[in-house]
């Protein structure tokens, strides 16, 4: 989902088309790149996405009618030829309308969690602006509800965020991560993925999950310890069993207590197992002003795309060879196609070899 390879059509850039602000780029650029964006996210192929990358399509091919926006038949139309077979009865516009309504709702849903990847993205090419998805409700005298993205300039606070631009970024070989953020259908992880601020009563009552995690875990060991001490010394079948069940419980207490422990310093790690997807590439981030609004913890994955294969990468434990790192692993060469990871700057490095940087 990184903005390396991206390469913008042919076209002039001496007046700004009417996205509201003053870019770099014209609306039907900004409609290309995010298209290209939505094209490498994992729901690229649900309907909702497909939705908004119709529009986006539509939007580059038709600048002047993307002012006005498109009509239902012009998406599902659109969604056809992007999935090469065809979508929705195009025969009959109610049932077209109802579809296109029932994914652009939808696709609102989606948005939130993909909104700071967007704007990363746009602000690594140099676009201080943001995507808005509007509506425009028809109704009457044969007038049909629209679809549009419109574009207004990031507000001082999403600015603030994107900041840090080290010189160094650019180099071959270099790759720029954006944040996606977590969808999961579990409570906790839901909270998480939506951002867990820490003021108030949520700091104490995150603070007083783990202190009551840290004193059991504590009671456990010393319980164990005394059944050690005190055990006869022909009953060295029960020193053994103990040691284990000490063991069993360290290896429990930190798979589920350490890492959100280890946040204090390290700022960012990789989340407990029970937090994971399949992919074991969810994160937590702690966030604290100024780069942010508030002091929060988050659920996030960070991923970019391989300048080697295009392949996605994101960015996962460092195992043994990157003891006590995050790193970025293509998911076509986890082996060989391996990146460092900065959350601040967002920048990575190749760190296999010098051959890519030399190209």
């Amino acid at each position: 989902m990184g903005t390396a390879g991206v390469h913008f059509s042919d076209r002039s850039h001496g007046e700004q088309e009417q996205n509201g602000v003053q870019t770099g780029l014209n609306a039907s650029q900004l409609a290309e790149l995010l298209e290209k964006l939505s094209s490498g996210w994992k729901e690229s192929n649900r309907l909702d996405v497909q939705v908004l990358r119709a529009i986006c399509r539509l939007s580059v091919a038709d600048p002047e009618q993307a002012t006005d926006g498109f009509s239902a038949m012009d998406v599902a139309l659109e969604i056809g030829r992007l999935r090469r077979h065809g979508w929705s009865d195009c025969t009959d516009k109610d049932r077209v309308s109802d579809d296109v309504r029932r994914q652009w709702n939808k696709l609102l849903e989606l948005w939130p969690t993909k909104e700071e990847g967007v704007r990363q993205a746009l602000c690594d090419v140099g676009a201080d602006v943001v995507p808005l998805l509007n509506k425009v409700e028809g109704g009457g005298a044969g007038r049909v509800t629209r679809y549009r993205i419109e574009w207004g300039a990031a507000n001082a606070k999403s600015r603030a965020k994107e900041a840090v631009e080290p010189e160094t970024f650019g180099v071959a070989g270099d790759v720029r991560y954006v944040c996606e953020d977590i969808q999961d259908a579990r409570f906790f992880v839901r909270v998480l993925g939506r951002g867990y601020r820490l003021e108030g009563w949520r700091r104490g009552l995150l603070l007083g999950a783990v202190i009551s995690s840290i004193v059991i875990f504590a009671l456990i060991l010393v319980l164990v310890l005394v059944q050690m001490l005190y055990s006869k010394s022909g009953a060295d079948r029960h020193v053994w069993s103990s040691a284990a069940t000490l063991f069993v419980f360290g290896i429990v207490f930190w798979s589920t207590t350490g890492r959100i422990l280890r946040l204090a310093d390290r700022k960012i790690v990789v989340a407990p197992w029970w937090m994971q997807s399949v992919d074991d590439d969810r994160l937590l981030e702690r966030r604290e002003p100024p780069r942010f609004g508030d002091r929060s913890i988050k659920a996030v994955r960070y991923a970019t795309t391989c300048p080697i294969c295009a392949g996605k990468i994101t960015v996962k434990t460092g195992g043994l060879e990157f003891w006590g790192r995050l790193v970025g692993r293509c998911e076509h060469s986890p082996v060989e196609h391996v990146f460092s990871f900065d959350h601040v700057t967002r920048n990575g490095r190749y760190l296999r070899s010098v051959e890519l940087r030399r190209e």
